[in-house]
């Protein structure tokens, strides 16, 4: 049995926690799921315990401002914790710990989801963002790349530390899953009776769900196909959506959910014939996989964590060029060859039902314990 101190940003109930923190929720119920003890040093949040056991579990919450919170942390463990574990998973996620360079006997383990870059000119204003892209995080990496165990989710994210001065031989790369039950024996697929394309998930920035709607818009505004828009939004930015939605003349075409249940997802994939995704970057595309279960075809552009969700013109169409144009095209064709939609759909069921946690969790304690 080993021990395990995980630092990260943030926990599964943080309300800010997305994918990753899913992924690495698992991959810590896993750990635990094998005898191992795991412990988690993570942020504060309001309402939350500043420690409490979850899922067996030990998450101590620490009070910090984002940028000071590895600083914190770092403290935290030098003070009361620094040689009493046997492993440190250091979950990077722009602010590093670099733990490296403070650990006694332990072993260190780097887990990155992606890396940021281009991410900082879409969620941060000048001149933060270009000092975030061109120095925190080039600097972060480079002190960083010391370590001899680093795991990443997709190969556009180990193709980017490899730049940074990374070694093939100290980076491992594992599968995604996710959470989401698959679809069940008693379970059928019923697609809605209009062509129904889907964005689902967070409303930000970098995410681009504007993209999906200008192609909406482009290609099949005035026919019979529906949009559905689900995923979470403040008021500013739902705001800024839903006009953009009727400046377009979509509006009757149009259905904004607004954040939805894990059982509400599953119908709304149930129902829908193709999941778009227009990030900016992803670590991978975990939304495409999820559709993939109940036979949507994933469409996306080509971009780190989505070009590897999707076999282009097997499961999905890859849009190339990134644009809303062309990304219509792709929405344009697949209405007007419903034969091949549906095809794309059970080919991606087929390709994603292989993954799983297990799977993961096992790659995972392969890639850390060399």
């Amino acid at each position: 049995m080993s021990k395990f101190l995980w630092f990260s940003w943030k926990d599964k109930t943080h309300p800010l926690a997305g994918g990753a923190e899913v992924i690495s929720t698992e991959l810590q119920k896993g750990l635990i799921a094998q005898g191992h003890e795991v412990t988690l040093i993570t942020s504060m949040y309001s309402g939350a315990r500043k420690e409490e056991i979850i899922n067996g579990i030990t998450v101590i919450r620490l009070s910090a401002p984002r940028v000071l919170l590895p600083f914190i942390s770092v403290l935290y463990y030098l003070t009361k914790l620094r040689g009493k574990a046997d492993y440190l998973i250091e979950e990077v996620n722009t602010a590093p710990y670099l733990l490296n360079y403070f650990k006694k006997k332990e072993r260190v383990a780097l887990l990155f989801h992606q890396l940021a870059e281009e991410v900082w000119d879409y969620e941060f204003s000048f001149p933060f963002n270009l000092l975030g892209r061109y120095v925190l995080e080039p600097t972060a990496l480079y002190l960083n790349k010391i370590s001899k165990r680093t795991v990443v989710m997709s190969e556009s994210t180990k193709k980017g530390l490899l730049k940074y001065g990374y070694t093939e031989s100290t980076v491992a790369i594992i599968s995604e899953a996710t959470d989401l039950q698959k679809l069940q024996p008693n379970e059928t697929i019923k697609k809605a009776q209009d062509f129904t394309v889907t964005y689902f998930g967070s409303m930000r920035h970098m995410k681009r769900p504007e993209e999906v709607i200008k192609a909406f818009a482009s290609s099949l505004r005035g026919t019979s196909a529906k949009l559905l828009l689900a995923g979470g939004a403040n008021e500013k930015r739902a705001k800024e959506l839903l006009e953009l939605v009727d400046t377009l003349g979509l509006s009757e075409q149009t259905t904004w959910m607004g954040r939805i249940s894990d059982q509400e997802k599953r119908e709304l994939f149930k129902k829908s014939h193709v999941v778009c995704m227009t990030s900016i970057k992803e670590g991978w595309g975990i939304v495409i996989m999820e559709a993939a279960f109940f036979e949507a075809a994933g469409v996306v552009y080509d971009v780190d964590g989505l070009r590897e969700a999707v076999i282009d013109k097997k499961t999905g169409i890859i849009v190339k060029s990134n644009t809303f144009e062309k990304l219509g095209e792709a929405l344009k064709f697949l209405y007007e060859h419903p034969d091949i939609c549906k095809k794309l759909g059970e080919n991606a069921r087929e390709f994603n039902e292989k993954f799983s946690f297990e799977r993961t969790c096992a790659e995972f304690i392969a890639s850390i314990e060399k």
